[in-house]
């Protein structure tokens, strides 16, 4: 099946992918870790960037053709209830 080599290459190589639920829904799941707050950007290469990227090419597509989505991650962008960011600022700008 296509879309499961897709969901295992796009896993593989940064633990983010797609599942379709529906003709006409998704869910986007994305591995956040790398836009953490707490993460060092310096062990990483483009893998935060291009799953952005990624995300954005998805929106994109679902507004073309009336797709929704459902958008899942392990750590939430946006701020504590502290007001620690619980992202890095760049990929929160980029996000929102």
């Amino acid at each position: 099946m296509a879309e499961n080599e897709s969901i295992y290459e796009s896993f593989m190589y940064g633990g983010f992918y797609r599942v379709d639920l529906r003709d006409n829904l998704s869910i986007l799941v994305l591995n956040s870790m790398y836009m953490d707050s707490d993460d060092d950007t310096s062990y990483q290469a483009e893998e935060g960037w291009n799953q952005l990227k990624w995300l954005e090419d998805q929106l994109i597509q679902g507004k073309q053709t009336g797709r929704k989505f459902l958008i899942a991650d392990h750590v939430y962008a946006g701020a504590r209830y502290e007001g620690d960011h619980m992202w890095h600022e760049d990929f929160s700008n980029r996000y929102f």
